[in-house]
């Protein structure tokens, strides 16, 4: 592997590419996670829950489509 890298100039792009996807990974779950308590919170009309969960919701997204950016730059 240190052979295949060692002519690579941009090896701390192609970890931080690495790492950005492993990240978005994350997000996805957790946001996978908190779209099923907001969907539960919905159907048990717990109004905090659903304020809460959706919110969550959206910051989470938000962290995905600043992942997405970085990946077009």
């Amino acid at each position: 592997m240190e052979s295949y890298y060692s002519d690579k100039p941009d090896l701390s792009r192609d970890i931080n590419y690495l790492l950005l996807g492993l990240e978005e990974e994350y997000l996805k779950q957790k946001f996978t996670i908190a779209m099923v308590n907001l969907q539960k919170a919905e159907q048990s009309k717990n109004n905090e829950d659903i304020s809460k969960y959706l919110k969550e919701c959206q910051e989470i997204s938000q962290q995905i489509n600043t992942i997405k950016n970085t990946y077009e730059k």
